[in-house]
């Protein structure tokens, strides 16, 4: 009898082990899923392509901040795969809706390894490991969705797996794991509010990447390359500075000033470190002085003085964000 006794404790013992070490894998998978999930409701995993970053040549982005441009580029498609890793996280609180939970974080996590294999990033094992941790919690259910998705078969319910033989201690436990995940999702949401509003900051007039379409001195069209005097390309960021790049391709940053009720711009003569702060006072003299007119809501008009010389510049919105979503394709003139 002793050794049957010593048997049947150990192998109890084994399924209480096992039965502890699933509950932690869901609790960590579930708080993870929760925290990714709100960061891309809230669109804070991959802020929207600043001005300046538009002006980057599509070669000199690493993959990963491809990868970011593109999911920061449309917030609503970044807000819709954040809501199935949420949804998992929130469906794996709950110990009726742990295999729902463990399908979602299946299909999530499968989406973001290929993510970190295709597009390396700073933590490519963290998605792999949460997917290992999904996969763990879905095989016990592996033979009843063969049986109902391949077969046909009736399928009963999966009997419960309770930590604690109590039913009052095991209602507890679980009550516990829902108040967490609740925590972690207003805490989560919380910080994720205040990194939203870091992230979409009041925007200056006519911001974002504008090409400069024609340049014209003195009533001539001039060519813009080779003449560091003339500009490619304007970038429009943050109130008080502008990013230009030249004729020869070298960007740099002035400060300036700029008068909506009149469309009067002053830009400071002499650039300044593109890490260097900048403020809302006037530049420092010498400054060029120039005007701006909006012709349509992707077309600018420049006019004034730059380097001594008059100037006319026709600008147009870099087409990442003058182009809109039709329901009906309409190709460009060009593509005909």
């Amino acid at each position: 009898m002793l050794p049957a006794a010593r048997t049947d404790l150990g192998t109890s013992g084994r399924r209480a082990a096992l039965r502890a070490f699933r509950l932690g894998l869901r609790l960590a998978l579930a708080l993870s899923l929760i925290a990714a999930g709100l960061a891309r409701v809230i669109p804070v995993e991959a802020p929207p392509p600043a001005p300046a970053e538009q002006l980057q040549r599509l070669g000199e982005l690493s993959r990963h901040h491809l990868l970011e441009v593109f999911l920061g580029y449309c917030p609503p498609f970044q807000v819709y795969t954040g809501l199935g890793a949420l949804a998992a996280g929130v469906f794996l609180l709950f110990a009726r809706t742990i295999l729902l939970g463990a399908l979602l974080a299946t299909a999530d996590l499968g989406m973001k390894v290929v993510q970190a294999y295709c597009y390396p990033g700073p933590a490519p094992l963290i998605p792999g490991l949460l997917l290992l941790a999904a996969l763990t919690l879905l095989a016990p259910h592996l033979r009843r969705l063969a049986d109902a998705l391949l077969f046909g078969r009736p399928v009963e319910p999966f009997p419960p797996e309770p930590l604690f033989a109590d039913p009052s201690r095991q209602r507890a436990l679980e009550t516990g794991i829902v108040l967490l995940g609740v925590l972690v999702l207003l805490g989560g949401a919380a910080v994720d509010v205040r990194r939203y509003r870091e992230a979409y900051l009041p925007r200056p007039p006519h911001y974002g990447a504008w090409t400069v379409e024609r340049w014209t001195e003195g009533g001539a069209e001039v060519a813009l390359d080779g003449d560091p005097g003339r500009w490619r390309q304007m970038a429009f960021e943050e109130p008080g500075a502008v990013l230009i790049e030249d004729g020869l391709g070298a960007r740099r940053r002035h400060r300036l000033t700029f008068d909506p009720a009149t469309g009067a711009l002053r830009l400071a003569v002499a650039p300044v470190a593109l890490s260097a702060p900048t403020n809302l006072r006037d530049p420092t003299p010498p400054y060029d002085g120039l005007a701006f007119r909006q012709m349509a809501p992707n077309r600018l008009i420049l006019e004034g003085t730059v380097g001594g010389k008059s100037v006319r510049a026709e600008l147009g919105r870099m087409m990442l964000y003058a182009e809109r979503f039709h329901w009906v394709f309409v190709p460009d003139e060009e593509d005909e």
